[in-house]
């Protein structure tokens, strides 16, 4: 009867820790929904506890019945635990987003923790917002960031964009049936400058928002916060128009967020921070209204 249920252990972990990793590398196995896939990424971490608790198990209840555990037992668990324990712990950590109005919403809630907690406050926030033309983003930061900073007079907000140059989107034969991806990146320093002014006349001078273009179409996009966390997603095509003409999807696609804590969140932000150096430093428009320096 114990080598069944330490069978039974042993499959359970191994199966576990599979899911983990191939969820948290993309490959969702068997076509698993995402919401099932970040169920078993929250509770992978409660997995992982278990795990490192049950080699220093020696008896087990289950209802009426005591099982003592064998030694082989207890050297199989601590060996997964010893190999797979560092990669689990970081791929807990992944959290998905339907859209960016669900990842950005998290980030409101990061800025506002990270400028109201009572352990090391901070006095600036800095945003790095890789994007096409800011169509979801300019007016969720308006309707969501700018109180924030009305708010907090005392801390300073960086407000750093990159998006395509409206020329180059010009140049291609993109669907605009539901919106033109030109139309609103030629409108956005009007837009940038609108906002500065309201500000401006309101007394308000802790938002600096820098914006830049750049040529390409971004296959990463995302929200970068302080260094510490990231907000990502992969832009898509759909080629299903009634035109015939390719559409380019962004903000309706899936968000992923890492962040510093884990070695594959830090790589993540080091890969986006230096694509953004790139399309700041090689851009045909500088800061609104003011000019921008470089920066890494």
């Amino acid at each position: 009867m114990n080598s069944k249920i330490d069978n039974f252990i042993k499959i359970a972990i191994v199966v576990t820790a599979i899911i983990l990793i191939l969820s948290g590398i993309g490959a969702i196995p068997f076509g698993m929904p995402n919401d099932l896939v970040n169920t078993f990424v929250s509770y992978g971490s409660i997995m992982l506890l278990i795990i490192y608790v049950f080699p220093r198990l020696r008896d087990l209840t289950f209802g009426n019945n005591r099982i003592r555990l064998d030694s082989n037992s207890h050297e199989f668990a601590s060996n997964i635990a010893r190999e797979l324990g560092p990669q689990i712990t970081s791929l807990a950590s992944d959290t998905r987003f339907i859209n960016h109005q669900r990842a950005f919403h998290d980030a409101i809630a990061v800025i506002k923790d990270s400028i109201t907690r009572q352990n090391d406050p901070l006095s600036e926030i800095d945003l790095r917002l890789i994007s096409v033309a800011m169509r979801f983003s300019f007016n969720f930061f308006n309707r969501e960031l700018v109180p924030i900073v009305k708010d907090y007079p005392n801390v300073q907000f960086v407000l750093r964009v990159a998006v395509i140059n409206p020329d180059y989107l010009a140049q291609f034969d993109l669907d605009t049936k539901e919106f033109d991806w030109n139309h609103f990146s030629r409108d956005l320093p009007a837009k940038i400058i609108d906002l500065d002014n309201q500000l401006h006349v309101e007394g308000i001078t802790n938002l600096t928002i820098e914006t830049f273009y750049y040529e390409g179409f971004p296959q990463y996009h995302g929200l970068m916060v302080n260094r510490e966390h990231l907000y990502t997603g992969i832009t898509d095509w759909d080629w299903n128009t009634q035109s015939g003409k390719p559409r380019l999807t962004v903000g309706s696609n899936e968000y992923r967020y890492f962040n510093s804590n884990s070695q594959i969140g830090k790589k993540r932000i080091e890969l986006f921070r230096h694509w953004f150096t790139y399309c700041s430093k090689h851009s045909s428009l500088k800061q609104i209204p003011n000019s921008a320096t470089s920066y890494s």
